[in-house]
Order: structure tokens, then sequence, then C-alpha cells
């Protein structure tokens, strides 16, 4: 933290900066999800498409912190349909010693009734998204064999993400901004029954796009 607040307080060019680092971290996210947030930022009614468009590519968020009334509630909806949620912890509270990051489902249920206030004010509560699925091959590693990851059939239904890269350089002092293009996408695979996706952790697989009109 020290070395960061080092960094922020220079005149080195940053990458990302500590501003960029807070507007895409998961407390951020829930925070813009609230109504009137983002409305705050294009209040002009010729924007509303674009408000629109933005509240289309949102999750919802909720906090769960508190032993109030809104917890209850939240808790009976999770009881009724675990599958719907994903529990996940925030950026900012991650150790290396933290061997679960993320859970699913009935896992959700579970870990919440032995947390206290403290402990469930590093998570966030987010909507499940069920993307769509195609059928396709993936290869995996040596280590991970076919038959461990299928059933001995490799071509399965599985779930395609697109990251797109930009890139967004100005100044933070009077807001001016220099470029700000997009350069790049990356696309990763993992089988849609599996709700972990990480490609560190052997659950996905880089892709490429096959485009068609």
């Amino acid at each position: 933290m020290k070395a960061r607040l080092i960094i922020e307080r220079s005149t080195a060019i940053k990458a990302p900066s500590l501003i960029a680092v807070l507007a895409y971290s998961k407390k951020v996210q829930q925070a813009l999800a609230q109504p009137g947030m983002v409305e705050r930022f294009f209040p002009n009614p010729e924007e509303a498409p674009l408000i629109k468009a933005i509240r289309d590519t949102e999750a919802k968020m909720w906090t769960i912190e508190r032993d109030n009334d809104k917890f209850a509630e939240m808790m009976k909806k999770i009881e009724n349909q675990p599958n719907n949620f994903v529990l996940k912890r925030i950026e900012s509270t991650l150790q290396d010693s933290d061997t679960k990051k993320i859970y699913f489902g009935e896992e959700i249920i579970e870990n919440l009734a032995i947390m206290n206030e403290e402990e469930r004010s590093a998570f966030i509560l987010m909507e499940k998204l069920w993307p769509m699925s195609v059928k396709n091959h993936i290869v995996w590693s040596e280590s991970k064999s076919k038959e461990e990851s299928s059933g001995g059939d490799f071509f399965e239904e599985v779930t395609p993400e697109l990251g797109i890269f930009g890139t967004l350089f100005g100044n933070i002092a009077n807001g001016e901004v220099e470029r700000n293009a997009q350069l790049g996408h990356w696309l990763k695979t993992k089988m849609a029954n599996d709700n972990e996706g990480g490609i560190a952790t052997g659950h996905s697989a880089y892709d490429s796009a096959f485009l068609v009109d």
C-alpha cells in the first residue's frame, strides 16, 4: 500500500491509476447499479438511450454486511433459489491465504450462515448470469485429459466469454482525454456446466472467434 501511495503521488504515468482500479471494483459497480447513480453522470434527457445501454450491461448486486430486514429478505430469496446468485469476495480484501474467493448455489447458504457482519463485509452478492452456450471442442493440457473433463466425449456444451482491451490516456487533474480506444480482444471458453472460469486454474481455455454474417 505504501508503494502504491508513492506511485500515485508521483508524476509517473500510472497503468492503471488508483482511480481506474477503484472504478472497476465490485464495490463501485454495486454503487453504480443503484437507482439514479448512472443518471447522475448523464443528466441530459437526450442521453436516456445511453443510460439504458449501460443499465442493460449491469448485473444486480447487493450488500450483505448488516444484520437487518434487508439481509433477512435476501437470505429468503437465496434459500428459495440459490443457483440464481453468486457470492464473491471483494478484490481489495483478498489475501494470499484465501483458498476460496467465490461461492455458488448451496455453498452461499452454508457460508453466510456462519459469517458475522465483519466477515460478510468482505463479500458482495451478485445476480448469476446465464449466458448462451454452444457446442465446441476444448483442448486441455496433458494434465487434464478429456476423460477427466468431459466423460470421454470432447465435443461438449461450452460457454465463451469475450473480453475487450481498451486504452484510456488523459490528465486526471483537468479531465482532458488524449486517447480512448478499443485496441484488441480475447476470448476464453469454459464448460457450460462449470461455475468456475479461470484459465490459470484450468477451468477454461483460450479461444478464437469464428465470425459469420
